[in-house]
Formats: structure tokens, sequence, C-alpha cells
């Protein structure tokens, strides 16, 4: 890698000496509010908090301070998309736009070239055209005429090359920036949606659910306890959880049903088509599925009973993704504070 793409990265924070000062004051401030520790990521995502250079990042973060899941493991997830967004933007952009400029630069010199040959070859069939004799003609062609169209025909060969080999590097790119794009959108730990996927899936839903004057259902789920669990048994163990939730969660949906994982311990499910009630009956189902089944640890004689939390909203025409997503959290909320292991639904705010 070149030291002009380990530039790139940086450019996103163009402040001056002054305004990067006053916003890292600002941004300590506001880690000393929260009784965060100043370490790199933390600072981050603080910073972008404060900056909304990425909004998705900013929501993230002001979503989980609001409702208390900002964490060493939230913070970790976060800070993990967000730098895979500016290293997979910063040098796919530069390499696409180099192939780009250089394919520019030979078609311009090409035109340039070609228009030089055309005008040499006019030149030289006019000239034949005032010779004498047939033999005069003939050799003058063979002479002149005919290398110029050569010379010509190979310029043009090669430009036909250079446009192919440029095409198919340029095809490359766009599906090594598929595949991260891909990979952006997903969760590295439980490999289904993460955050910014679970964003354009249910921004799609809406969409849908407008057009088609319908609704759906958002289930917010959340993990019992998951710090007192992290501190007993490590987070091997810990991550060990999160991937057995989003099977589970995986196994209990289906059809256009949708998952994501948008925090540390916290899930949501999108369910299309379905009713209120089909919604409080499914949510409890996986509730009741996972509180059943104890989770051995290894070395461990004590099985780990694994309780989680849901929320439970309804989308309302023409609403908001906010305004949606906040009374399913409020649902949550609700349920932890009336005991947890159990299913809250907005008809009961």
């Amino acid at each position: 890698m070149n030291s002009s793409k380990l530039i790139q990265a940086p450019c996103r924070y163009s402040f001056s000496k002054e305004e990067a000062r006053e916003l890292a004051e600002q941004t300590l401030a506001k880690l000393e509010q929260h009784k965060v520790s100043a370490n790199p990521i933390h600072f981050t995502l603080f910073f972008e908090l404060l900056t909304s250079i990425n909004p998705n990042i900013a929501e993230q973060v002001e979503h989980a301070l609001k409702f208390n899941t900002y964490n060493d493991d939230s913070a970790r997830v976060m800070f993990n998309a967000l730098w895979n967004e500016i290293i997979t933007h910063s040098l796919h952009s530069e390499e696409f736009s180099e192939i780009v400029d250089n394919l520019i630069l030979y078609i311009d010199n090409w035109i340039k070239a070609a228009q030089n040959k055309s005008d040499k070859i006019s030149t030289e069939v006019e000239q034949v055209s005032q010779l004498s004799t047939a033999q005069e003609m003939v050799d003058r062609l063979k002479s002149n005429v005919l290398p110029a169209i050569e010379s010509y025909q190979s310029e043009t060969h090669a430009l036909q090359e250079h446009i192919q080999d440029s095409s198919a590097e340029i095809i490359r790119l766009k599906k090594e920036l598929d595949k991260a794009t891909a990979i952006a959108k997903t969760d590295e730990l439980t490999n289904i949606p993460n955050r910014r996927g679970f964003n354009e899936i249910i921004a799609h839903a809406m969409k849908e659910a407008n057009e088609k004057q319908s609704s759906f259902a958002l289930l917010v789920l959340d993990i019992d306890y998951f710090k007192k669990v992290n501190d007993t048994y490590g987070h091997l163990v810990g991550d060990s959880i999160l991937r057995y939730l989003a099977k589970s969660l995986h196994n209990e949906t289906k059809g256009k049903d949708s998952i994501a994982r948008i925090g540390g311990e916290e899930f949501v499910a999108i369910l299309p088509s379905t009713s209120y009630d089909s919604a409080l009956k499914l949510a409890n189902t996986i509730r009741e599925k996972i509180a059943s089944r104890p989770l051995h640890v290894k070395n461990n004689a004590n099985p780990i009973t694994l309780t989680i939390s849901i929320g439970v909203a309804m989308f309302q025409l023409n609403e908001t993704l906010d305004s949606l997503f906040t009374r399913a959290d409020k649902c949550l909320y609700m349920a932890k504070s009336n005991g947890r292991n159990r299913v809250y639904g907005e008809a009961e705010l």
C-alpha cells in the first residue's frame, strides 16, 4: 500500500486546529459526563457523536447512551463498523478513480494521435490523386498511405484492449466493493445484519408498507443481565451466547422476516404482514424457548439460565423510524422495569 492511500482516512476530519481542539475538549467533557474512559475507541465514537459526520454512527451512539446499553462491547461493535467503512470507502474510491483517470488520459491521447494520423492520411491520399501515373500512385500508397493506415489500426486495437482491461478491472473493483459493502452491513460476530444493515432493511419495509397501506411489527430484544454473564464467565462465553441468540432468532423467524444485531446485546426483528397479536405471540414463543434451554458452560457445573426481554410496536403509516423505534424501545424498557424475562407491547404503554 502506498503512502497516498494511507493519507485518505484522516481527511475525514477536516477541521482547523482551533475547531479540532474545541471538539476534543467537548468530547472529553462528554466522556466525563457519562463516566466513560477516554480510550481511543470511546473517544472516536463520542467525537463522531458530536460532529455527526456519519449520522448512522452518531445515532447508534446516542441511542446506546440514552438506553444505557453503551459499554465496551457495544462500543467495539460500532467502532469496527465505522473503521471498516472508512477504510473500504477510502481505498476503493482511490483505486477506482485511478483506473478511470488513466483510461480517460489514454483515450484523450489516442484521440489526439488518431486525429494527426487521419489528417496525414487525408493529405497523402490527396497527393496520390495528383500523381500522373498509376505506378507512382501505387508506390506512394505502399510507402506512405498503407503504413499510416496500419499504424492507425494497430493503435485502435490497442485502445480496444486497454478499454477491455480497464472494464474488467472496474468490474473486479465493483465486486470487491459490493462484497465490502455487504461486510460493512453484517455483524462480524453473529453474521446477521448490524445496525447499518437494519437501517437499510427497515427503510425498505417502511417504504413498502406506506405504498401498500399496510403495517409490520418491530421487536426489540435485549439479553437480561448480560453484563453479569460477561463478568462471571468471560467474553468468550458472552460471544457464544450472542451467536446462540442470533441463531435462535433466525430459526424462529421465516419468509420476509428480518433480524439484526444493533448493539452489544440488543437485537431486533422486523415482521412484515404480521398483526399485533401475532407479533406478541411470536415474541413470547421466542422468549419462552430461550428461557427453557439452560446453556452449559465447559468446565462449569452451573448452567446459564438465559432470559430476554422484548418490546413490540407496530408501524404506523408515514411515521419516522425514530418514532417507531422509540415506542418499541419504551416497551423494552417497561419489560425490563417490570421484572425482565417478559414481553411488553405498545398497547400497554
